[in-house]
């Protein structure tokens, strides 16, 4: 995806627009925001559209103790962490909401039960901070309360179609930031794949839409979901699908991805990068078909390899024009090879994109009827 990277910095440089309202329209995260404007010396603009007046008035309205940070941040249209900041910055104590004995057994009671930390906030009117004083204060262990809720063993061994077929996706299309965070983004008409990586993996975390179609016409609508745990990360870097990895990946060992998984993990890896065609010689007969994957020539090499030892089937890499240096394209050409390759591909498959699969049988039925003309 190409991020107008002009665009995101005068839409930044418009005091009236928020980093989330700008991260909502780009469907870009705010670190990606903050390398935007790093890159381009742009400087964060923090308190800069408050005037000075504005901002004395903002802490003497504080310390009448007649409003709240968060009050008064919507009085003056600022977030409540910016809010946060500026009395700091000049040195403000900030006071905390004090609960009465009755509010911190309810409290500790929800802390305890299904409520998450969100729903409690909510719920009392107060900070992260004024929760996890009052839980220690009762000599309660603190960071085990979850926002949301994730197997954390999916990815701990490949042992599933999947399992091989979402690490394969998430190898194409995936961003693992290396920290507590693995994304995935589709198309709007793929929004049947997160779904069911949600279910699998056990997750309430809420996918998110972006109608990235207002901002260009040409642009397809995305769904974006984001597993929010260092587990899931650091378990996916040991089944070699880190950070960065754009120029860096390799084909999986089969410590990685068991041989008869790989179908599978391939069927994710095509359906994020790799594409199945049909040649058209007129408006209504075909004439030939195609399966192109671009991806690293670390991993274009020892793929050709085990399809050529395993599938016996021949195929060729070769340079696009315009990419980087390490970037390959395999393309596997002929009816049968194609069809053995797809069918294989597609063996006892449960999980895949619906738009590839409807391609995939109407080659076969191409290729079924050129034989009977036969």
């Amino acid at each position: 995806m190409n991020i107008p990277h002009q665009e995101i910095i005068s839409d930044y440089l418009n005091i009236k627009n928020s980093n989330k309202s700008i991260c909502d329209k780009f469907n870009i995260n705010e670190g990606t925001l903050y390398y935007i404007l790093r890159r381009y010396n742009v400087e964060r603009r923090y308190l800069k559209h408050l005037t000075k007046i504005q901002r004395q008035q903002f802490i003497k309205d504080y310390q009448s103790n007649k409003i709240t940070i968060k009050e008064l941040s919507n009085k003056y249209k600022i977030s409540p962490l910016t809010g946060s900041r500026l009395l700091k910055r000049y040195n403000i104590k900030i006071k905390r909401k004090k609960l009465s004995k009755k509010e911190e057994k309810a409290l500790i009671k929800d802390y305890l039960g299904d409520l998450s930390l969100k729903q409690i906030k909510q719920k009392y009117d107060i900070c992260d901070s004024v929760i996890y004083d009052t839980i220690s204060s009762k000599n309660i262990k603190t960071g085990n309360k979850r926002k949301y809720k994730i197997n954390l063993d999916f990815f701990k061994r490949i042992d599933t179609e999947s399992k091989a077929y979402f690490l394969g996706l998430l190898y194409a299309d995936g961003c693992n930031n290396g920290a507590d965070c693995t994304s995935l983004t589709l198309q709007e008409q793929d929004k049947h794949i997160l779904i069911k990586l949600k279910k699998d993996i056990k997750t309430n975390f809420e996918l998110k839409f972006h109608e990235r179609s207002k901002i260009n016409p040409k642009w397809k609508n995305t769904y974006h979901l984001e597993l929010r745990n260092k587990v899931i990360c650091e378990d996916l870097i040991k089944l070699g699908c880190m950070p960065n990895k754009t120029y860096k990946l390799k084909f999986p060992t089969e410590s990685q991805v068991p041989k008869h998984l790989l179908s599978h993990f391939m069927r994710g890896v095509w359906d994020g990068d790799g594409t199945i065609g049909l040649g058209k010689v007129t408006k209504q007969k075909y004439n030939y078909a195609w399966c192109t994957l671009s991806v690293t020539k670390f991993f274009i090499n020892d793929f050709i390899k085990f399809i050529e030892k395993e599938l016996q089937i021949n195929c060729t890499s070769y340079k696009p024009k315009i990419t980087h240096e390490v970037i390959l394209k395999v393309s596997i050409c002929g009816p049968n090879q194609i069809k053995k390759f797809l069918n294989w591909l597609y063996c006892d498959a449960n999980i895949y994109l619906k738009r590839k699969y409807k391609k995939y049988k109407l080659i076969l039925k191409t290729f079924m009827e050129k034989e009977e003309k036969i």
